[in-house]
């Protein structure tokens, strides 16, 4: 969950930016104040966001168009002060070097516990898988396409499946249709409004 993430090109297009830093350094880490570019009624002492450099285009599985980026995970800062156009705050968890020009977004904060919600109707596909993996397993972590706005909470518990389609009955002389083939279980453990991981 820390390393690596997904962004959608909305959400990209809606974030702010590492705009300056007081340090003359180029990379910047922990327990150094950044300035963010966000201000008066848009962010409020003490609010977290994450630290992200988007990097690969993530195009959907089944339309083809451009979906997002993939993003590598910084670290995470806090706000200390408010000011009419930007916000400084200190970055207090730095999983990589960070520079000027990254992007933030507000933080979710993730319990160690998740309580398994209800399965919701919801049909959407796994669109990123870190490091462009092609077998996933056991508490791997998959971005899909579905979000709050599709029904999806954290806790909320899915199936993968690949549709198998029909098969030839030789004595019926036909195709019937298959079921579909259930191969793991996922449960969301973040969601945004278009996207959530599992």
């Amino acid at each position: 969950l820390d390393g690596a993430g997904l962004v959608t090109l909305a959400d990209l297009a809606g974030s702010a930016t590492i705009v300056d830093s007081h340090s003359p350094r180029i990379w910047l880490g922990e327990a150094d104040e950044v300035i963010i570019g966000r201000g008066a009624g848009e962010v409020e002492v003490g609010d977290q966001f994450e630290i992200f450099r988007p990097g690969q285009k993530v195009f959907h599985p089944v339309t083809g168009d451009a979906f997002g980026f993939a993003t590598k995970q910084l670290g995470w800062l806090e706000v200390d002060a408010v000011h009419a156009e930007t916000s400084t705050g200190t970055i207090r968890v730095s999983r990589s070097e960070i520079r000027r020009g990254d992007h933030v977004t507000p933080r979710q904060r993730h319990g160690k516990e998740i309580e398994i919600g209800r399965t919701p109707h919801v049909d959407g596909r796994i669109v990123f898988t870190p490091d462009d993996r092609l077998n996933m397993g056991t508490d791997d972590v998959v971005y899909l396409d579905r979000g709050v706005a599709h029904g999806l909470d954290v806790g909320s518990p899915l199936e993968v499946y690949r549709p198998i389609g029909t098969g030839l009955d030789t004595v019926k002389g036909r195709e019937l249709a298959l079921p579909d083939g259930v191969v793991a279980k996922l449960l969301v453990v973040q969601a945004e409004p278009e996207t959530a991981v599992a």
